[in-house]
Parts: structure tokens; sequence; C-alpha cells
């Protein structure tokens, strides 16, 4: 489980605003529920559909970017000194809790810190030093670190996105692109997609359903529809009624979403952290063996 950046932690959550609208200037910072989570209750009852088709996939991005299209994006900067906060959680309890926090700088993407708690320990918790964060603002934006100007210079033809996707993902992954190409996808997801204007989050929406091996079905949580789009056996969730990105699961190979094996993602406004203790900068990158550039 924890197919984020799960290295490095963080301090308290804040409330996500309304999925479908930018958060408001201003707006007070509440607590998010964390042994629970938000969008349904410990160990809720969950079945899948299974039986995921390439066609299923396609069809139901374009019908999720079509329900979507209304969402405005977050603006960036989020406010003075704020920072987008992002939990992951399963619906378990005791031993089984699952939380992954990180605290993510608007224009970079970079976790700025990070916390892992499994069960009751937090087993990370940890912050960028500043010369980590300079070197990681100098960096020019990709997949994985989604600048504003990474965003803004995507190609509006879903086609052409993922043919630009996939040439870089050949060159630097020969016989592995899409399957490296799916690894890195979650991190554009997880990190950056309360950013996206309805125009990107179709074309990505769409670039994502061209991807070699990826199908769909669907799966329902706590009385919720869920689109579930997998490749192999890692796949991303989708609120069925509002169009957006949900969280994540890894099914068996019949692609059936279970409970024990699924993490929901919320999204919040917290203040920017303060840099960690220096230390030697390594380059960190969503995939162990991605080339540095």
């Amino acid at each position: 489980r924890c197919r984020c950046r799960c290295t490095w932690g963080a301090a308290n959550p804040v409330g996500a605003p309304p999925a479908s609208t930018a958060p408001a200037a201003g707006a007070s910072e509440k607590p998010l529920p964390v042994t629970q989570g938000t969008k349904a209750p410990v160990d809720p009852a969950v079945s899948g559909a299974g039986d995921a088709t390439h066609a299923k996939a396609v069809a139901a991005l374009d019908r999720l970017a079509a329900a979507a299209a209304d969402a405005q994006p977050w603006p960036r900067p989020l406010g003075d000194g704020k920072v987008l906060y992002v939990k992951t959680y399963n619906l378990q309890e005791d031993g089984d809790r699952y939380i992954h926090e990180a605290w993510i700088d608007p224009q970079t993407i970079a976790p700025l810190r990070i916390r892992r708690t499994d069960g009751a320990a937090t087993n990370i918790d940890d912050a960028l030093s500043q010369a980590e964060i300079d070197q990681v603002a100098a960096e020019p934006g990709d997949l994985v670190h989604p600048t504003p100007q990474y965003l803004a210079g995507l190609p509006a033809d879903p086609e052409v996105l993922y043919a630009v996707w996939k040439a870089w993902y050949e060159v630097n992954y020969p016989n592995r692109a899409d399957q490296v190409l799916w690894k890195d996808l979650y991190e554009l997801y997880h990190y950056a997609e309360p950013f996206w204007t309805p125009q990107q989050r179709a074309t990505i929406y769409g670039a994502t359903g061209r991807i070699g091996g990826v199908v769909g079905t669907t799966a329902t949580i706590a009385g919720h529809g869920y689109d579930v789009i997998c490749r192999g056996t890692e796949c991303l969730l989708f609120d069925s009624a509002d169009g957006r990105y949900a969280g994540s699961a890894t099914t068996g190979a019949d692609h059936v979403v279970r409970a024990d094996a699924f993490e929901f993602v919320d999204f919040g406004v917290q203040p920017r952290p303060q840099p960690g203790e220096r230390r030697p900068v390594e380059k960190k990158t969503a995939s162990t063996d991605k080339p540095a550039k």
C-alpha cells in the first residue's frame, strides 16, 4: 500500500473545500477526521463489479470528465503561507489503520513534509531541508513534478498528450513504458488534481484511457458509486457522481475492489511547514528507478 511518496511526513489536518469549488479566500481551517476519514465510516460495505474492459475504461473517463466539467481549479498560490494538504487513508481500525499525510507546495508540487501512521504508531515524520526545497524549485516540471507551467503546456488533445508521454517513457524505459507511466501517473493525480482546469482534467482523463492495458469497472463503497480504472492490479478510484479523483485500490486479477485493499484521498489547505534540518541533497522521484534529469 501507499504508492505515494512515502518517505517523508507533517503536521495537523485541515478542512477540505467542497469537491466542485476552489477554497474560499480566507476560509477557516477545520480538522479533518483522521481515524474514520471523511467519505465513509470505518469498515464500510464494499462490493466490486469486476468484469473490467478497456472499452469500459474509455467510456468511464469520458463520462467522468463531463461530470467534473464545472469544477473550478484551486488558485495558486492558495494564500499567504498556505500549502495543499493531502490525506490518504484506509477505513480499517486499530493495527490495520493507515494514514499518509503530505504538505505540498502548490507551485512545485514538492511534498514539503510527510507523515505516515500505521496503526497507532507514526513511522515517518520528515520534512525537506531548505536546500532540497531550493533544488526542487530549480527543476523543470514533468509528470511527477506538475508545476503550473507544466500543466499550462499540456496539449489539449488526449491522443497527442498520450503520445508525448509514451515517447518519453519509451526512450527512458524501453519495453515497459506504459508500466512505469501508470506508476508515475499516480503522482499527477494524487498531488495536483485540485489545480486542474476542466479542460486539463478532460485531456488527462482521455490520455489515461489510452494507456496500454488500462481497463475499467465499478465498485460501491458505503452505498456510493465509484469508477475503478486499472492497469494490472493497480487502480485509480473516481467518484462516479462528481467525476473527481477519489483514491486508489489494489485488486486481484479479477479487478474486484475489496474492503481491505483501497484508500481514499482528501484535499485541504494548511500553513506551510517549516523546512527540516539540513542534510545531504538526494534526488527524490516518484519511481525509484526513474533516471535523473
